[in-house]
């Protein structure tokens, strides 16, 4: 992106935010995520957490000159002069936590995909899912068996949610609920509907199934190797756990959406006077 672009981009972005140069200091903020080779380069309201305006996409070089020309000299360190080390240090540490997860999302999504097909190219199968991966991992026949598949390139195979209670208790949630097309499956095709409603009645008319929880290592060279296959077991005490962790987080989001809102309400003038009652 040229800098005169990116320039004018947050010219207009701080107009529609503050009010004269000397509030931009105050109010704004920016953030620099690397992404490859450059910089994604965001606007952050320090006043409002979680306002961002992603900008776009500047080289190394320009980030400096963008912060002072931008912002000038007196921006008392709201970003951090050298983003190699990743995602800048702003006030607004939410806007940038959330940067950094969706990353960590996205990069571990891919590592799990990558990890369902060599397993599948290797062994067979197939998979039940959703565009976001949620779903079955792999199945195979003869016999049946369904694999969770865990892939890391720590070692780290933990499972979370509904993983914890059990193969079977996942695989036959899953499987109803894709069969009947509800909540995050119901964009899955007509043919994995019914293939889903197959396994069903096949298991309800007393067909056994094997669920395993399959363990691979991601490579710094991007091969994999293989940590072992186990059991795939109920875990109430780990499930328990997960779920109050859960709805801990979820009081956190609500106190913060509270605390947002209350901060943006005009201030008080106080009680009404005579004249304007």
């Amino acid at each position: 992106l040229a800098f005169a672009i990116l320039e004018n981009a947050v010219i207009a972005a701080i107009a529609a935010v503050t009010a004269g140069a000397g509030a931009v200091a105050a109010k704004v903020g920016m953030t620099a995520v690397k992404r490859g080779e450059k910089f994604v380069v965001s606007l952050v309201r320090k006043d409002r957490p979680g306002s961002v305006f992603e900008l776009g996409k500047v080289e190394k070089s320009e980030f400096n000159e963008a912060e002072r020309r931008i912002l000038g000299s007196d921006n008392q360190g709201t970003t951090r002069p050298d983003p190699d080390r990743g995602p800048a240090e702003v006030k607004d540490a939410d806007a940038a936590q959330k940067d950094r997860q969706r990353e960590k999302g996205k990069e571990s999504l891919a590592t799990g995909k990558e990890g369902e097909k060599f397993y599948e190219d290797k062994y067979g199968g197939r998979s039940l899912q959703n565009a976001s991966g949620n779903g079955i991992d792999n199945i195979r026949d003869d016999p049946l068996t369904f694999s969770e598949i865990k892939t890391s390139t720590r070692g780290d195979y933990r499972m979370y949610g509904d993983q914890l209670r059990g193969g079977k208790y996942f695989v036959r949630s899953r499987l109803s609920q894709i069969s009947k097309g509800k909540g995050a499956y119901k964009s899955l095709s007509s043919e994995d509907k019914n293939y889903a409603r197959s396994l069903l009645q096949r298991m309800n008319a007393g067909e056994s199934a094997t669920y395993n929880k399959v363990k691979l290592r991601k490579n710094a060279d991007g091969t994999f190797s293989e940590d072992g296959v186990e059991t795939w077991k109920r875990d109430d005490a780990a499930y328990k756990k997960w779920r109050e962790n859960e709805e801990r987080k979820r009081t956190q989001r609500a106190e913060r959406k509270a605390k947002d809102s209350a901060a943006q309400l005009p201030p008080s003038t106080g009680p009404p006077t005579n004249a304007n009652q």
